[in-house]
């Protein structure tokens, strides 16, 4: 988008159709490609600043969009529409805290926190547990121990507990570099 810094990683601009023609074919082209039932469509630590331009802001105006965080819904949302169904379409927590898709069509990927992961699943969300605390392997001085212990569903009412689909170790590259991956991981 137009706003992003030279720090910023960018992010998609919602107010142009080129973005969706983008998105709309690259998605297809994958949802065919790959016979998974699930996609994964990130959504997280979006740099909404990349949207404080003329243009975007004119854009938000004509939408009656408040703020970054309603284009950013809208952005989610749209995106999960072009997939939905045939995938099941995860995506990261910020997804749930500001978007609020349709629990029938997605499951949330928590990293923020236990109590965020207690809120998805008690709203009616199939979840992912990605604890950033236990379950983060760059988290060097996290012990396996530690991360082995680790119950996502310590807590959780049953009912809540069964949409609990699993977890996933997460692997982030600000830490390691080629020479200490495998020692890291492994």
């Amino acid at each position: 988008a137009a706003g992003c810094s030279d720090e910023d990683r960018g992010a998609f601009d919602p107010a142009k159709n080129e973005t969706w023609a983008l998105l709309e074919t690259q998605l297809a082209e994958w949802t065919e490609l790959f016979g998974d039932e699930f996609i994964h469509l990130g959504s997280d630590e979006v740099p909404s600043t990349c949207w404080n331009n003329s243009a975007d802001l004119a854009w938000m105006a004509d939408r009656g969009f408040e703020s970054f965080n309603d284009v950013y819904a809208y952005f989610v949302n749209r995106s999960v529409d072009l997939v939905a169904p045939p995938k099941t379409v995860v995506l990261w927590d910020e997804a749930f805290s500001s978007a609020r898709p349709d629990p029938a069509t997605v499951v949330i990927q928590n990293w923020h926190s236990d109590d965020l992961l207690a809120q998805i699943v008690a709203d009616g969300y199939r979840a992912l547990a990605s604890s950033s605390t236990y379950w983060y392997l760059d988290h060097l001085a996290t012990s396996w121990e530690t991360m082995y212990a680790f119950d996502p569903c310590a807590g959780l009412p049953d009912e809540d507990a069964s949409l609990l689909l699993g977890g996933e170790a997460c692997m982030w590259g600000e830490t390691v570099d080629p020479s200490d991956l495998e020692s890291t991981v492994w």
